[in-house]
């Protein structure tokens, strides 16, 4: 009830002063220094701003062949302002765990610190392969070969972000095994041999950095299943 009423007080507070969108764009939407009071709430709305940093993450890919692509600078600022989030939700976990005085709350406060660190990775990684996608269909805008093989790893990602949400939010019947079987499918030895022959099909001098953007995302797609299994043992 406590920290209900302070969230109440901290909107109105926030309205009364609203900030700009790069501030909004940077700071959490959920947590704050008045909820480390109450544990097991602040260990909600901890998961609550982890969703949200999951959700964010399918901002990092352009599926809207007409839209203008947020470019370099855009990825950079869509980066930087996850990773201040992230290193808040650090903060506070890291705070959250020096006050916690439950044990049966100790495990899912590690469980979440172990989130974060993942989250993080993810975060540098889906950076430097949108950064790689937009590199190569900028050099070569008509070379279908490559546009539809990234692309092809774009979809993919972007599926595997939204039903992680989806999982993380509670909001699908069954999600996390929905989510395996998808993972599963992209992570098969089918669809590894498919993906490493259409490389070889591209021309050389693109070879590097497909090679280098199929591995991120094979650890992107390692990093998602590790998500399904820290929700199935919660």
């Amino acid at each position: 009830m406590t920290t209900l009423f302070s969230v109440s007080i901290l909107r109105i507070s926030r309205a009364a002063s609203p900030e700009t969108d790069e501030e909004n764009l940077s700071k959490p939407k959920y947590i704050y220094d008045e909820a480390i009071e109450d544990c097991e709430s602040a260990i909600d709305l901890v998961q609550r701003e982890q969703s949200r940093l999951i959700k964010n993450l399918s901002n990092f890919f352009n599926l809207e062949t007409e839209a203008p692509h947020i470019g370099q600078s855009g990825l950079l600022e869509l980066f930087n302002s996850n990773h201040r989030i992230a290193n808040v939700c650090q903060s506070f976990l890291r705070e959250l765990d020096r006050n916690n005085q439950r044990s049966d709350l100790a495990h899912k406060i590690n469980s979440l610190q172990q989130c974060n660190m993942v989250y993080e990775t993810l975060l540098s990684d889906l950076l430097e392969f949108s950064e790689q996608a937009l590199s190569l269909t900028t050099i070569d805008k008509s070379a279908t070969s490559i546009n539809g093989f990234v692309h092809k790893m774009e979809i993919d990602l972007h599926l595997s972000i939204t039903m992680l949400t989806e999982m993380l939010e509670r909001t699908k019947e069954s999600p996390s095994d929905k989510l395996i079987n998808h993972i599963e499918a992209l992570n098969s030895s089918d669809a590894l041999y498919k993906r490493a022959q259409k490389i070889q099909d591209i021309e050389s001098k693109h070879a590097k950095a497909l090679h280098r953007m199929s591995a991120i995302y094979d650890r992107t797609i390692w990093a998602f299943k590790w998500y399904t299994t820290q929700f199935q043992s919660h």
